[in-house]
C-alpha cells in the first residue's frame, strides 16, 4: 500500500503559473485544465500509489489568522480567473481517480500532516507531493517529500544543505529567521547564519534559546529576550498541526 498525499492548491498555482496566456480565456481555461490533469496524471505514473488525495486549502481565514493576523498578509491574492476554475480543476483532479478534499477553517499543509503522521505510524508508506518547505518537518515521521516538478525527493540531506539544520528544527529556524512566504518577521538581526548558531548551542529549543538568551548580553540574546513571546508565537504558526479531526477514512483515498 502507497498513500499519495497531494498538496492540491501548491500543484496548481505551479501549473497555473507555467501556462502562456492566451487572450481567448475559455481556451486558457482549458489549456490551465489539460496542464493540471496532465501533471497529476504523471504523478500517478511516476508514484504508483494504491490511495491518493488531493488536499485543498480551507476558504476563508486559518487558525493561524487568529493566532497572527498579519500570517501572509505580503501575499498576491489568487489571480481571479483562477479562483474561478478551481472547483472545475477539482472535479478533473477527481476524473483521474483521486479524491479531493478540504478541512474547514484548516490549510492544507495541517491535513495532509495529520493524514501522513496517523498512516506512517500504522507503517503505511505515505508520499506527500508538494514544493512547501514546511512539509519537510514531516521526514522524521517516515514521510516522503516529493517534489513533482523536479522530480526527486527532499530528503534529510536536502534540508541540511538548504538549511543548515536537521528538519525537525525547521519551526524554530523559521521562528527565529523569520519566513518571507508567510509574512513572519522573526527576531529582529537575525538571520539564517545565526539562527543556526543559536539553535545549535540549544539542541534545536525554542525556549533553550531564550533561556540561553537570559545569561548572555549580546544584541541578538537582547533581541530574543525582548520579542521571546512573538518568537514562541512564530514558532507556532510555522509548525503543522497532526490533531486535526479530518473525518476521513483510509478506504475514502483508494484510486477509483
Amino acid at each position: 500500500m502507497r498513500v499519495l498525499l497531494i498538496d492540491g492548491l501548491n500543484l496548481i498555482r505551479r501549473v497555473y503559473a507555467g501556462v502562456p496566456p492566451e487572450e481567448d480565456q475559455f481556451a486558457h481555461r482549458t489549456s490551465v485544465a489539460n496542464a493540471v490533469t496532465a501533471s497529476v496524471a504523471r504523478a500517478l505514473r511516476k508514484l504508483e500509489p494504491t490511495h491518493a488525495i488531493a488536499v485543498m486549502d480551507s476558504q476563508g481565514p486559518s487558525w493561524r489568522h487568529t493566532e497572527f493576523p498579519e500570517y501572509k498578509a505580503n501575499r498576491k491574492p489568487m489571480p481571479e480567473a483562477l479562483a474561478q476554475q478551481l472547483p472545475e480543476l477539482e472535479a478533473a483532479v477527481r476524473e483521474l481517480g483521486v479524491h479531493a478534499a478540504r478541512v474547514d477553517g484548516f490549510e492544507a499543509d495541517d491535513v495532509i500532516a495529520t493524514i501522513a503522521t496517523r498512516l506512517a505510524t500504522r507503517e503505511v508508506a505515505v508520499v506527500v507531493l508538494s514544493t512547501d518547505k514546511s512539509m519537510l518537518t514531516l521526514l522524521p515521521a517516515g514521510v516522503r517529500i516529493y517534489h513533482h516538478f523536479e522530480g526527486k525527493d527532499l530528503d534529510e540531506a536536502y534540508v541540511r544543505n538548504r538549511f543548515g539544520i536537521p528538519s525537525a528544527w525547521l519551526p524554530a529556524f523559521l521562528a527565529l529567521a523569520g519566513d518571507n512566504t508567510q509574512n513572519v518577521p522573526g527576531v529582529r538581526g537575525v538571520g539564517p547564519k545565526t539562527a543556526v548558531a543559536l539553535l545549535t548551542d540549544a539542541d534545536g529549543s525554542v525556549e533553550t534559546v531564550i533561556h540561553n538568551a537570559a545569561k548572555q548580553t549580546n544584541r541578538h540574546a537582547r533581541a530574543v529576550l525582548e520579542q521571546a513571546d512573538e518568537v514562541r508565537l512564530f514558532e507556532t504558526i510555522s509548525r503543522l498541526r497532526t490533531d486535526i479531526d479530518v473525518g476521513m477514512n483510509l478506504s475514502d483515498f483508494r484510486l477509483r
